[in-house]
């Protein structure tokens, strides 16, 4: 018997008191909706190693299966109108593969796939969206189906924790998804939702990236001789291609070369370059009832500062780890991170934000004037492509405001097609670039 048997009773008489206000909550709906969340738990208390072990191709799926037919056995389950075996199956798919969705997971082309309102599944291909011929058939199944792919990446969802983000790390795909915190109420989400999207982790050359308009033949010379060794902001919105300009970018630097320390990062993996000489850092989410300590970006960058790094890499920054950053550069440390923001300039203000979160009593306009001093270039990057490419970054104490050089910057010329306008750096910044690549050199 549950030990919410009482609060279920009472869930069940609320739901036929209600019912011709909904088109899917039923007896059957709670009881299955009850079945997924006692698997997750069983699973994640009793076969978390089974699980991953089968994702990771060492088990038989077969072994999974025969767990999962005991215990719905044990649970007595078939009073809620499935065949053990249908049920069995239809887990097994969604806990160890991805069901309906797995053809868009493997192909290449395709970057997101999300739920709309109707249950529709969509995909995104070159950027836009297509429908396709997949939907789910109701709210129950793609609660069942949420619920059963977040066993694999060890996250608990349902009508108290309505709202998760993890990531599957076999199969480099980022999952977000919610469902109604009451059924009822249709509480803060009113139709369940999941969105993942696709990490190809492929080392890219520079040909591919100029054949495909990402930069021009110039710009990949540019980033060959003066990003290599600078500390650089990517800034872009979301899904506009920073992490595969960040990846480039250090595949470039450990070619170049390949003992040079790197200290990484991230909130999930998703970075895929890489390096030799290196310690990588992931962020651990914990729950309320979660008695192990949380490990966040910010805490890793204190961290950084006693593990004698060259370089350092922050695939998104999104918090206070944006001041932490910052100390990391101005010691010595050269660096890369992305940024959500629409240009160059609000790169700036958006770090300037973020570091206020971590050090909320120093004012915003000397935080502005800490990015200036430690950020050499900022890649702004849209749909793909390199938008511009801001340099010689610096504060204006007069007019209080930063100042930089766009040395790139994509136009539209009068025939429609696209090109680059292009302002080289000054020759004081040549001279002080000259002095310390001799300094780099000179063996100590």
């Amino acid at each position: 018997m549950s030990v919410n048997y009482k609060a279920e009773q009472y869930d069940r008489r609320h739901i036929r008191s209600i019912k011709s206000m909904l088109s899917s909550e039923s007896d059957k709906d709670v009881g299955i909706k009850k079945i997924i969340d006692d698997l997750q738990g069983f699973l994640s208390e009793n076969h978390d190693a089974l699980v991953e072990e089968i994702l990771l191709g060492k088990k038989d799926k077969s072994k999974l299966e025969s767990v999962i037919s005991d215990w719905l056995s044990e649970n007595d389950t078939g009073e809620h109108g499935y065949l053990k075996d249908t049920l069995t199956k239809k887990l097994i798919d969604n806990i160890v593969g991805w069901g309906k969705l797995q053809p868009l997971i493997d192909d290449p082309k395709v970057t997101n796939i999300f739920t709309n309102e109707n249950l529709e599944v969509l995909k995104r291909i070159g950027g836009e969206d297509f429908k396709t011929n997949i939907r789910f058939e109701d709210e129950e199944e793609l609660e069942i189906y949420i619920k059963s792919v977040m066993i694999r990446t060890k996250q608990k969802i349902g009508r108290d924790i309505c709202i998760q983000d993890a990531m599957d790390h076999i199969h480099n795909v980022r999952i977000v998804a919610g469902i109604s915190g009451s059924a009822i109420k249709q509480e803060v989400v009113r139709k369940p939702f999941i969105a993942l999207r696709t990490y190809r982790v492929e080392d890219f050359d520079r040909e591919f990236f100029i054949q495909n308009g990402t930069f021009s033949r110039e710009i990949a010379d540019f980033i060959e001789k003066y990003l290599l060794d600078a500390n650089v902001i990517i800034v872009g919105e979301p899904d506009a291609g920073k992490t595969t300009l960040i990846e480039y970018l250090w595949n470039l630097k450990n070619k170049v070369d390949p003992m040079r320390r790197v200290i990484r990062m991230e909130e999930e993996a998703e970075l895929g370059f890489k390096a030799e000489n290196s310690v990588s850092f992931f962020e651990r989410k914990t729950s309320a009832d979660d008695i192990r300590k949380k490990y966040d970006l910010a805490e890793f960058a204190r961290t950084a500062t006693r593990l004698a790094g060259k370089d350092v890499v922050i695939g998104e920054v999104r918090g206070g780890e944006a001041w932490w950053l910052t100390r990391l550069l101005d010691m010595g440390y050269k660096g890369a991170a992305s940024v959500h923001g629409s240009s160059p300039q609000s790169a700036i203000d958006q770090l300037a934000f973020l570091m206020s979160l971590e050090a909320s009593n120093v004012r915003m306009d000397m935080l502005v004037q800490r990015v200036c001093k430690t950020v050499d270039f900022i890649v702004h990057v849209s749909q793909k492509t390199i938008v511009s490419i801001a340099g010689e970054i610096d504060y204006d104490y007069e007019k209080l405001k930063p100042t930089m050089k766009h040395i790139f910057q994509l136009e539209v010329g009068e025939d429609g097609n696209f090109h680059y306008a292009y302002t080289p750096l000054s020759d004081e910044y040549e001279k002080s670039r000259k002095l310390r690549l001799a300094l780099k050199a000179k063996k100590v």
